[in-house]
C-alpha cells in the first residue's frame, strides 16, 4: 500500500507488480468478484545490462472506496501495508476494518483457467 500525495491530500494506492500478465488478470477477475475496481497496465523498463527491455505489468487499485473494499474483503497481513492503512483511516478518522488476510484461496478456485497439478 502507498499512500500518494495528490493535491495535498494523502491517496491511497495498492501495487502488485509481475512479468506474468496472466497472472494479474486472474487476480484482477477475483477482484471484480469482490467489487473491487482496478486498472492493469504494461511497463517496459529500458536496461542496459540485458539484451532486451524487460516487460513488466501492473495492477493498481486506486482510491478510498477501492482500498477499504480491499482491506475489507481480503486484508493483509504485511506489517507495513497494515501501519500505512492504520495511518490513513487515523487521517480519516475511521477505526481499521481488518487486520489479517480473510481470504485463502487455492489458484483452481481463483480462476478455471489454471489447471490442478
Amino acid at each position: 500500500m502507498c499512500l500518494k500525495n495528490k493535491e495535498g491530500k494523502k491517496y491511497p494506492t495498492i501495487n502488485l507488480v509481475s512479468i506474468s500478465y496472466s497472472l494479474l488478470e486472474i487476480i484482477q477477475d477475483f477482484l471484480k468478484e469482490k467489487d473491487i475496481s482496478s486498472y492493469l497496465g504494461k511497463e517496459t523498463e529500458i536496461n542496459s545490462r540485458y539484451t532486451r527491455d524487460l516487460v513488466k505489468y501492473r495492477l493498481q487499485i486506486n482510491g478510498r472506496k477501492n482500498t477499504l473494499a480491499f482491506f475489507d474483503k481480503i486484508g493483509s497481513r504485511n506489517q507495513r501495508n497494515l501501519k500505512k492503512y492504520s495511518e490513513f483511516m487515523g487521517m480519516k478518522g475511521i477505526e481499521p476494518l481488518t487486520t489479517r488476510a480473510s481470504v485463502v484461496r487455492s489458484p483452481t478456485e481463483l480462476h478455471p483457467r489454471v489447471k490442478a497439478q
